[in-house]
């Protein structure tokens, strides 16, 4: 038998405004009684918020948002905590109608503990660039581009870098030329890892 709890509560300040704020909490509590079985009482919060700023010139969105989740067993004493908490930072831009470019900011901080464990914890900050833009007025040749970052530090840590570049080109006679380029790189010590890959395809279409 599973007895429950909750409170969502959530709001928004100013939704037609440049300038928008919202915000978030919920709570989940429940006491599972499990015949033959300790029973188990189980306690979840989420709360946080959004900052928008939209603009002609660069919008821009933050937030965060901490989810903090424990639960217990009554008859064991044996607990088990998740924590994790969230930063987002996200801009856009573009220079003129062919183009659309995204950079993405994240800090994320998770820790786990559980019963009779060692905790466990890992802090990451991921940066993120998107860029894309068509070569011609028709929207049929464009570029993309993606690059991808992340530094972790806690029980596992790494560095890690990746980059993707593609371009798509329509050429005369129903032709196509398609390239693109890859880069990764890791490091988690003691290893280092690096690869490349390259790729191109001419293509033809007959109808």
């Amino acid at each position: 038998m599973i007895n429950t709890s909750k409170l969502h509560i959530g709001t928004t300040f100013f939704p037609k405004k440049p300038i928008t704020l919202s915000a978030h909490l919920n709570f989940d509590n429940s006491y599972d009684s499990r015949e033959n079985l300790t029973d188990i009482r189980t306690n979840s919060r989420t709360y946080g918020g959004t900052f928008s700023y939209r603009n002609k010139f660069l919008p821009v969105t933050c937030s965060y948002n901490q989810n903090d989740w424990d639960s217990k067993e009554i008859l064991t004493a044996r607990d088990f905590y998740y924590q994790q908490k969230s930063i987002d930072a996200r801009a856009t831009k573009s220079f003129g109608r062919r183009d659309k470019n995204e950079l993405m900011y994240t800090h994320n901080d998770y820790l786990r503990r559980d019963y009779n464990l060692y905790a466990i914890r890992n802090i990451s900050d991921n940066l993120e660039l998107m860029d894309g833009f068509f070569l011609d007025s028709a929207r049929r040749s464009y570029f993309n581009s993606n690059m991808f970052g992340t530094i972790q530090k806690g029980n596992d840590s790494f560095k890690q870098f990746r980059a993707n570049e593609n371009l798509f080109y329509k050429l005369p006679y129903n032709l196509t030329f398609n390239t693109s380029y890859g880069y990764y790189y890791l490091v988690r010590e003691p290893q280092k890892l690096t690869q490349h890959s390259f790729n191109t395809l001419l293509g033809h279409q007959l109808f």
